[in-house]
C-alpha cells in the first residue's frame, strides 16, 4: 500500500488524475468537485514482466498529461512479474473538506501494506525502469 498525504489544493481546483501510457491524463476527481471528494480506478501493467508502475499525480484540465501540472509521483514496486495486464493496482484520490489531497495505490492481488507518507510536498527520484500504468 503506497500513500501520499498533504497536498493543499487551491479553492478552484483543476481536474486531478494520473498519467497513463501515451501521454494521456486519466481524471479521478473532476474540476471543483464538492468536498470531500473521492475517485478510484484500477490500472494494470502495460509490459510483460513489469515489476514497477510509476504513479504520476496530475492536476489540470487537459487530456494530454504533458500539459497538466505534476503534483508529484511515486513508484509502486515489487509487483510480481507476469504477463501484460496481470497486475491490478487500485489508485485512490481523496480530497478532504480542507482541500488536502491524499493518494494511495494498492496492489489488489497482494496483501502487502507498504506505506509512504510525506507532509506538504514530494521528493521524487528518477527511475528509468518504471513505466506508467495502463487502464
Amino acid at each position: 500500500h503506497e500513500m501520499f498525504k498533504g497536498w493543499q489544493l487551491p479553492p478552484r481546483r483543476p481536474a486531478l488524475g494520473v498519467q497513463m501510457v501515451g501521454d494521456r491524463a486519466y481524471v479521478l476527481i473532476p474540476p471543483s468537485s464538492a468536498l470531500p471528494a473521492v475517485g478510484k480506478q484500477v490500472f494494470t501493467t502495460c509490459n510483460p514482466s513489469q515489476r514497477e508502475i510509476r504513479i504520476l499525480v496530475l492536476q489540470g484540465d487537459f487530456s494530454q498529461a504533458s500539459r497538466c501540472d505534476v503534483l508529484g509521483y511515486f513508484d509502486m514496486t515489487g509487483i510480481p512479474a507476469g504477463p501484460k495486464g496481470a497486475a491490478k493496482i487500485e489508485v485512490s484520490f481523496h480530497v478532504d473538506a480542507s482541500g488536502v489531497l491524499n493518494v494511495t495505490a494498492q496492489d489488489l492481488d497482494r496483501p502487502r501494506q507498504e506505506q509512504w507518507l510525506r507532509e506538504g510536498f514530494l521528493t521524487a527520484q528518477h527511475n528509468p525502469n518504471a513505466a506508467p500504468p495502463h487502464q
